[in-house]
């Protein structure tokens, strides 16, 4: 943008070019659970999410959701993971893990109101489901 100041008449133009940055994200926010594709002996593991684009203003987990069930509808401070550091969330869940495979929602937040929602899935016990001796070979 070019402004133009008042001058006296006959002389040059003074003028001066003003520049502002602007910043538009189009992008959800990007993260990541640490714990995704995890095997655990832990039932009550905490959980932590890491803020990759830096835009995230708070992260919601959620555990073991029924298949159909919005996690944007449910969005309040009892499923708010605590912000550990600047761009680290975490949490532990009052609930604890089922034995075999359980899914870990989380729901990242932009100031902009972009959300981004990633489910993975974190196991306890075994990492095969049909390994009853956890010796490594399938038990049929």
């Amino acid at each position: 943008m070019i402004a133009f100041r008042h001058r006296p008449s006959g002389t040059t133009p003074i003028f001066r070019e003003v520049r502002k940055v602007v910043y538009i994200d189009r992008e959800p926010p990007a993260i990541e659970l640490e714990q995704a594709g995890l095997v655990t002996d832990d039932d009550r593991p905490e959980f932590v999410v890491n803020a990759l684009d830096r835009t995230t203003r708070s992260v919601y987990m959620f555990l073991n959701l029924q298949a159909g069930e919005d996690p944007l509808s449910m969005l309040t401070t009892l499923n708010q993971a605590t912000p550990y550091d600047r761009y680290t969330y975490t949490k532990s869940f009052d609930s604890v893990l089922q034995p075999g495979a359980n899914t870990v929602t989380v729901v990242a937040v932009e100031d902009s109101g972009n959300t981004n929602v990633l489910t993975e899935t974190v196991t306890l016990g075994t990492s095969c489901p049909a390994d009853f001796t956890n010796d490594g070979m399938l038990n049929f």
